[in-house]
């Protein structure tokens, strides 16, 4: 049960990888193109533990 309290941690981890490989894949480098699968994962991450963090409010919310 704790390792869900570090989810928040962890979106916030997957929010400044996916800035950093964004940010690699600016400036063009000819090894750049290594950085569009890991920014394709990072923002499927981030986005799933978006979805978890707002579905867990929304169940506590409403539970009673």
């Amino acid at each position: 049960m704790p390792a869900f309290f570090l989810t928040p941690f962890g979106a916030l981890a997957t929010g400044f990888s996916l800035f950093n490989s964004i940010q690699n894949i600016r400036k063009r480098q000819p090894w750049s193109w290594v950085f569009w699968p890991l920014a394709i994962i990072f923002a499927s991450v981030l986005l799933g533990a978006t979805a978890f963090i707002v579905m867990l409010i929304y169940a506590l919310a409403t539970h009673r």
